[in-house]
């Protein structure tokens, strides 16, 4: 993948390990914004979210409950990334908004004229997922030439440690999931407003992965 910082994503499949009392509670959401002004969520319906060179992109995630959230590129080269690794805490109250943002602030991911399909990994858990966190660790290289993107140089005891996530809970039950109206203020854009996010309840690990195509 050749952009000059880089992202975006979309829904391809998700999955949910076994439960915990209390469910990891969260709304994440993808936008972007292309020719126009305008703010715009990617298609959820799609299996593939088709954008276009130079569309800048943006991904939003509210916590609802306490969860530990890591955010994972594979691209079309075959590269890995560490895009975003945070825990939360509890909001102090249900209507608590608690945005978070990759990248953070008013910044923005922008694709460049380089073509491909770039997969992504987004994992959600209550607890720590040590043992994932300790094979990045390992495998973190200085960053590459996206940026301030941490790549990581041993890529494949991370993904096959992704792949295991997904494998031990594609036969429990599915997440529930429904679209909900999120509000919006971008900085230095015409509109703002309102777009579509994605509401989840699920059990202890929640595990998506993503496509966009450029």
């Amino acid at each position: 993948m050749r952009f000059r910082a880089l992202l975006a994503w979309l829904l391809l499949g998700s999955v949910s390990l076994a439960g915990t009392e209390e469910p990891l509670r969260f709304t994440w959401a993808v936008v972007y914004q292309g020719s126009g002004r305008s703010v715009l969520a990617i298609d959820y319906s799609s299996r593939i979210a088709h954008l276009s060179s130079g569309d800048r992109v943006r991904i939003h995630f509210q916590p609802r409950s306490r969860c530990f959230l890591y955010v994972y590129l594979h691209d079309a080269q075959q590269d890995l990334y560490l895009l975003g690794q945070r825990g939360f805490q509890p909001p102090e109250s249900p209507e608590a908004d608690r945005s978070f943002t990759l990248p953070e602030g008013d910044n923005w991911y922008r694709l460049d004229t380089s073509g491909g399909v770039e997969l992504f990994y987004l994992i959600v858990s209550d607890h720590r997922l040590r043992r994932l966190e300790a094979l990045t660790s390992r495998s973190l290289s200085r960053p590459a030439r996206y940026g301030n993107l941490p790549r990581l140089s041993r890529q494949r005891p991370v993904l096959e440690e992704i792949r295991k996530l997904i494998r031990e809970s594609s036969t429990l039950a599915e997440p529930v999931q429904k679209p909900v109206t999120v509000a919006g203020e971008f900085r230095g854009v015409t509109e703002q407003g309102s777009y579509q996010g994605i509401e989840v309840e699920s059990g202890s690990v929640y595990v998506r992965t993503i496509r966009l195509e450029h």
